[in-house]
């Protein structure tokens, strides 16, 4: 009888300090009201995400099936835990203390396959259509290649004294074969910068990265990751990739990062034809961000630009383009709507929204 009371006893003091856990975790972590939209990512045997129109990432503990709808919009109330340990590596970890439906996915996607638009076109719809897969393959395959760039670089530098070695040939390379990136350094594990090429970016040999926000996860979580679209050190607007590098023995010794021009990569990849029908293409973050315009009137898009925001993965329907700032704004003057079809790319778990606007 006295042996048997043991486990008996463990089990009972584990599921006290279960408890106390938890309720150590509601006192230092505040709650917080989010509302964002669902998400499916396939990575790790497949998750349900919540990201806002931010574009800040939340994992959800224990999501109720009738949530897990793609393209569902949520508010949620919930307390952030970082001592929870995930295979997914994504987003942060949020215990849901209640959670209800903002907008369903089929109100949101409502639009003119609906008999809601007079204007349908079938003959334009299908050439728009059209555009969009072809656009956004492209530039899918385009940011692909690019990445594998650097992933293969990153992979040559395995084992490689960051400090003594000559790695002018490596970050060359890279800015050799893909033309929209402009600078390439290396960082030591710190986020300091220790090379860069090309020679007109030695000044920022030194520099602290570690505040930016790509740089910092990947400080605590080091694995390939991809920036939204930022103000660099000097100054210039540009997308980051970022790549961990490993010793001979695994072990961090630093990173590899690259800097480009998202609106170069979306001129480089796309082409819009004009025949009975005149189409702009837009590349936007889902903060409304113009990434880059591809269009009649080919312009370079440099600086981030407010265009419409959207909620949807993917779908068609009608946005309106009465809005944006900055130097080169895409609106539409007269207040009216233009018919746009849209989709989403993705790298490293961050999405770009690709439009097709006729007119």
């Amino acid at each position: 009888m006295i042996r048997s009371s043991v486990p008996t006893l463990v089990f009972l003091l584990t599921l006290a300090l279960i408890g106390v856990s938890g309720c150590i975790a509601s006192e230092t972590n505040p709650s917080l009201t989010i509302t964002g939209e669902i998400i499916y990512n396939d990575l790790e045997g497949g998750f349900f995400g919540i990201t806002t129109q931010e574009g800040d990432n939340y994992l959800p503990i224990d999501l109720p099936d009738e949530f897990k709808k793609e393209g569902l919009l949520v508010t949620i109330t919930g307390i952030i835990d970082p001592d929870v340990m995930t295979i997914q590596m994504w987003g942060q970890p949020l215990r849901i203390q209640s959670i209800e439906i903002t907008e369903e996915p089929s109100e949101i996607k409502k639009g003119w396959y609906e008999g809601e638009n007079p204007d349908f076109n079938p003959d334009r719809d299908l050439v728009m259509t059209k555009l969009l897969l072809e656009s956004s393959t492209a530039l899918q395959q385009k940011l692909e290649i690019m990445n594998e760039g650097v992933k293969n670089t990153a992979a040559e530098l395995k084992g490689t004294n960051l400090q003594n070695s000559n790695l002018t040939p490596y970050l060359k390379n890279l800015i050799e074969m893909y033309p929209e990136i402009f600078e390439v350094a290396v960082l030591n594990r710190a986020g300091i910068i220790t090379e860069v090429y090309p020679e007109s970016y030695k000044a920022s040999i030194g520099a602290d990265t570690g505040g930016q926000e790509l740089i910092s996860e990947l400080i605590k979580y080091p694995v390939p990751g991809m920036s939204r679209y930022i103000e660099t050190l000097e100054g210039e607007k540009a997308v980051n990739i970022v790549y961990p590098l490993f010793s001979s023995s695994n072990s961090l010794t630093g990173y590899l990062s690259i800097l480009f021009h998202p609106d170069e990569l979306v001129k480089n990849s796309m082409e819009v034809p004009f025949n009975d029908y005149q189409f702009t293409i837009q590349v936007i973050q889902p903060d409304g961000t113009s990434l880059g315009y591809k269009g009649e009137n080919d312009t370079n898009i440099s600086v981030p630009s407010k265009s419409p925001p959207t909620r949807v993965i993917s779908g068609c329907g009608l946005i309106d383009f009465t809005s944006g700032t900055g130097d080169q704004e895409i609106s539409n003057p007269d207040n009216t709507s233009k018919m746009t079809y849209w989709t989403t790319i993705s790298l490293h778990n961050i999405p770009w929204r690709v439009l097709v606007i006729s007119g």
